[in-house]
């Protein structure tokens, strides 16, 4: 028994209410099986937490992006409660969050990224390149209020690059030349 051995009673109970979804004033349980549900609790979050971020990483797939992000940051959110009761090797939940967060933008332009080669290397002829072309935009722009300017300027750049026309239907100024 080392994770909560030395944890007073009152916090003892205060973890078997986060885990059993209790709201009990006495603990319920022996030390040990607390102990080992804690474990198995964590071990459960965490990897549910590297499934998400891997997903995260891989997919092209705007919807399941957003989905495994926001069930990433809400597992950790859920472990952050638990750093008042087991000591996690660094990063702890809440350094990993904050590190995760900040990479967002880029996460997203990575997407971004991998959806449109996926694009680009499943049509079999220019007519419905240019209708995934148009799919995969509407896709990402159902988030465009989760992404950052960077990534609704990228997004806009492809547009422009495939249709001509930016994402609100404005054609690109033409550079003025000096004669």
């Amino acid at each position: 028994m080392g994770l909560i051995a030395n944890i007073k009673t009152n916090k003892l109970v205060a973890l078997q209410n986060i885990l059993f979804k209790t709201n009990e004033k006495k603990l319920q349980v022996s030390k040990e099986f607390l102990e080992t549900v804690t474990q198995n609790y964590i071990n459960k979050q965490m990897k549910t937490v590297n499934t998400c971020i891997e997903s995260v990483y891989a997919t092209k797939i705007p919807k399941v992006f957003f989905s495994d992000y926001d069930l990433a940051v809400s597992t950790l959110d859920e472990l952050i409660v638990m750093e008042e009761y087991y000591e996690f090797k660094f990063p702890g939940p809440s350094d990993y969050k904050k590190r995760f967060i900040e990479k967002t933008g880029d996460n997203i332009d990575c997407m971004i990224g991998r959806l449109w080669k996926s694009v680009q290397h499943s049509a079999s002829s220019e007519e419905e390149l240019s209708e995934k072309y148009k799919s995969a935009i509407e896709k990402l722009l159902v988030y465009s209020d989760r992404m950052t300017e960077q990534n609704m300027n990228t997004i806009n750049q492809l547009h422009i690059s495939v249709f001509g026309y930016d994402i609100y239907g404005n054609k690109p100024e033409e550079e003025k030349t000096d004669t």
